[in-house]
């Protein structure tokens, strides 16, 4: 069984990354406007003067540091989210759903499949531009930052590949297109922290923001990597995450299992 899903796993990787790679030209597009965004917040970050109290003093290159934190991470987990909602809809678009239904199980597991190779992708991504920012600040990042980087990374996708999982549900019942993407992904750009601290938000945002896995995401990475000094343990906020992360994976998969069994007693499994 296990053979099985690791043979599924490889095709699906080796399938991704072929066809990715034969758009070479967008290939390399990717990385080029990532490093024009790590530039322009780098420079944008040079026209502030921060006061030495301010919310950005305790980071290490101050809002440089912190906002390509932000949106690095959570575009990671955005492209994560979309590859397997696409992979969905190209699935029903193309009419071969029902094709890919030897058991529930199995047809989650390739639902899924495709964001393996694209989480791959972006994190390499991810750590050239944290690597390049971190230069530019004159910083290193070490070994053990890499690490709690991917550790912290991979974690947050068992988060959202739960969190997809909800999605796929929306897709199969209702046929249209699901929106936790604007709420999981969009959401973490105003009250998780991404671009800002979220100290200065009204306290119901605060308490909302605790339900995104992203929050807990970017107060361990900043905490471990960015913060100037040890003080604040990232410890529960490890916690936090790793309970999101159990909890969205059991919702979302209770999620699909109910809608695949909905749609398949109805017959619309295939219709799109």
């Amino acid at each position: 069984m296990l053979a099985s899903y690791l043979n599924i796993l490889r095709a699906s990787f080796k399938k991704d990354f072929l066809f990715q790679f034969s758009y070479k030209l967008s290939f390399f597009t990717e990385l080029v406007f990532a490093f024009l965004l790590v530039f322009f917040l780098f420079f944008l970050s040079k026209s502030f003067n921060f006061s030495e109290d301010s919310f950005y003093s305790r980071f290490k290159g101050e809002f440089f540091l912190f906002s390509i934190t932000g949106f690095s991470i959570v575009n990671l987990m955005g492209q994560s989210y979309a590859a397997i909602s696409n992979n969905l809809r190209e699935a029903q678009s193309f009419g071969y759903i029902e094709e890919l239904f030897v058991s529930k199980n199995r047809f989650i597991f390739l639902s899924i499949s495709s964001v393996f190779y694209t989480f791959v992708k972006s994190f390499l991504r991810l750590l050239l531009i944290f690597i390049v920012s971190w230069a530019l600040s004159d910083q290193i990042l070490s070994i053990r930052d890499i690490i709690t980087l991917l550790a912290v990374c991979c974690i947050t996708l068992v988060a959202f590949i739960g969190i997809s999982m909800i999605g796929l549900s929306i897709i199969l019942i209702y046929k249209k297109g699901d929106y936790l993407s604007l709420v999981f992904v969009g959401g973490p750009l105003i009250i998780s922290g991404a671009i800002y601290p979220n100290d200065v938000l009204p306290q119901i945002f605060i308490y909302l923001s605790e339900l995104m896995p992203l929050t807990h995401t970017l107060d361990i990475v900043r905490n471990e990597l960015v913060e100037e000094s040890n003080i604040n343990s990232s410890y529960f906020s490890a916690l936090k995450l790793l309970f999101l992360a159990i909890f969205y994976l059991v919702l979302g998969y209770s999620s699909i299992s109910r809608a695949i069994d909905t749609s398949r007693k109805k017959g619309t499994l295939s219709h799109y």
